[in-house]
C-alpha cells in the first residue's frame, strides 16, 4: 500500500521543493505586502488624517460647483497631467480627491511606469488645498505596486504572474504531502502537540504544514483573484465559464459609441461637470461616495459610480452621461450584470477579503502572514535535511 502512494508523494515533494526554492523570495514579498494591502483603506485615514478629513466641518453647508473645484485642483497641481477621476464623499467630513495619472504600461522599471501620478486633496466647501500628493512615491502606493509588480513594471508583472501560478501548484503539492497516511499520522496534522523536549526542527516543520493547511482554501482564492486582476485572459476565461459559455458582456454593459463631441469638451464646457454631479446626487442620494471618471476618447461616456458603502467596491450604481451635453444615457446596477460579470466585479473584494467584511479581511491578513512565513520555514526544513546528507 505504501509503495502505491510513494511515487505520487515523492513527485509532490520534489515539485514542492524546487518550486519553493525558485519562488520563495517573491512569495515572501507578496505575503508581507498583502498584509498591508488588505487594510490600506483602514490605515490611510489614520496616517493621513489631515488630508483626508476636513477641519471644522460644522462651519460649512454647501459644496462649491465641481468645475470650480476642478480648476482649483488643476492650478494647485502646476503641471499638465490627465485627470483620471474625482472622488466625492457625501458625509461632509471627507475632502474631495482629484487623481491625475499617466503611465507607460510597457516600462520594465517603476520610475518609468508612472510618468506622473498625483492626487490633489481639497476642501469642497472652501476650495482650500489640503495636500498635493506625489502618489507615485507615496508609501501605500509603493506597497501596492510592490505587491503587483515588484516595482519592475511590466517585467515584474510577469514575475508575479508566474510566481502566483507556482504558488497555486505548491498549494496542491503541499496538500498531498500533508495528507496523513494513517490515523496516527493524522493526530499530528491538525494541531500542535509540542512538549518541552520537542526539537526546534519539529516545531518548524509543524509551523510549516499545520497553519498552511488551514489557510489553503483562502490562499487559493486570494491567489486566483489576484491573478485574474493582472491576467486579462484568465479574467475573461472565468467570466466566460461562470456565464455558461455565453458572451461575457450583458446587454446593460453595451453602450452606444455614437455620442459625438470631442475628448476635450468636458474640460471646455464649464457646466458639464456641474450638471452630471448634481444629477448623480439626485439619482443616488443614499450613496456613501461617488467616483467621476473623465472620458478618454470622444466616443466614451462620462461615468459616475455611486458606492453605498466604503467597505466594498462591487456594490455600485453606474450612471453614464453624454460628455458633450451632460444628458443621462443609461444606468447600470450590479444586479443588472450577468453572473460572470458579477464575479468579475467581486474580484478585488475577494482578494482583500472585503466580501465578508472585517472578519474576511482579518482572515486574508492572517493567510497573507502565514504565506509570508512558509518560504522561511520551508527553507529551514530543506537546509536541515541537506545538512543530514552531507
Amino acid at each position: 500500500m505504501r509503495s502505491k502512494h510513494l511515487p505520487i508523494r515523492k513527485l509532490a515533494g520534489q515539485l514542492h521543493l524546487w518550486l519553493g526554492l525558485s519562488s520563495g523570495i517573491v512569495i515572501f514579498i507578496l505575503g508581507i505586502t498583502g498584509c498591508i494591502y488588505t487594510f490600506i483603506d483602514e490605515i490611510r485615514p489614520l496616517v493621513y488624517h489631515d488630508r483626508i478629513f476636513i477641519p471644522e466641518v460644522a462651519a460649512y453647508t454647501k459644496m462649491l460647483p465641481l468645475q470650480e473645484l476642478k480648476n482649483k485642483a488643476q492650478q494647485a497641481l502646476k503641471k499638465d497631467v490627465p485627470l483620471m477621476d474625482i472622488e466625492v464623499f457625501t458625509d461632509r467630513k471627507h475632502s474631495m480627491v482629484f487623481r491625475y495619472r499617466n503611465r507607460n504600461n510597457e516600462a520594465n522599471f517603476y520610475p518609468s511606469y508612472f510618468i506622473n501620478y498625483d492626487k490633489v486633496y481639497l476642501n469642497p466647501y472652501t476650495g482650500a488645498i489640503l495636500t498635493v500628493e506625489n502618489t507615485k512615491w507615496e508609501f501605500f502606493n509603493i506597497i501596492v505596486m510592490l505587491h503587483c509588480s515588484l516595482l519592475l513594471g511590466n517585467l515584474g508583472k510577469q514575475i508575479i504572474i508566474w510566481s502566483t501560478i507556482i504558488f497555486m501548484v505548491m498549494l496542491v503539492s503541499g496538500l498531498i504531502l500533508w495528507w496523513p497516511k494513517n490515523k496516527a499520522a493524522a493526530a499530528k496534522r491538525f494541531s500542535f502537540n509540542w512538549k518541552a523536549e520537542t526539537s526546534w526542527k519539529r516545531r518548524n516543520y509543524d509551523l510549516h504544514q499545520i497553519p498552511a493547511f488551514y489557510i489553503l482554501l483562502i490562499s487559493f482564492f486570494v491567489a486566483l483573484s489576484g491573478l485574474s486582476m493582472i491576467l486579462p485572459k484568465l479574467d475573461k476565461g472565468i467570466t466566460y465559464l461562470v456565464n455558461g459559455g455565453q458572451d461575457s458582456r450583458s446587454a446593460a454593459m453595451i453602450h452606444t459609441s455614437h455620442m459625438g463631441g470631442s475628448k476635450n469638451q468636458v474640460q471646455a464646457k464649464a457646466g458639464i461637470l456641474n450638471k452630471v454631479a448634481e444629477h448623480a446626487l439626485v439619482m443616488n442620494p443614499d450613496a456613501d461616495r461617488y467616483r467621476i471618471f473623465t472620458p478618454k476618447n470622444e466616443a466614451d461616456p462620462l461615468i459616475i459610480k455611486s458606492y453605498k458603502t466604503a467597505q466594498t467596491h462591487y456594490a455600485y450604481l453606474q450612471d453614464n452621461y453624454n460628455q458633450a451635453t451632460a444628458n443621462h444615457m443609461s444606468t447600470l446596477h450590479y444586479s443588472d450584470l450577468s453572473a460572470g460579470e458579477k464575479v468579475h466585479e467581486l474580484t478585488y473584494d475577494i482578494h482583500v477579503g472585503a466580501i465578508f467584511g472585517l472578519p474576511g479581511k482579518i482572515l486574508v491578513f492572517m493567510a497573507s502572514l502565514i504565506t509570508a512565513s512558509l518560504p522561511i520555514s520551508g527553507f529551514l526544513i530543506w537546509r536541515g535535511r541537506r545538512r543530514k546528507t552531507i
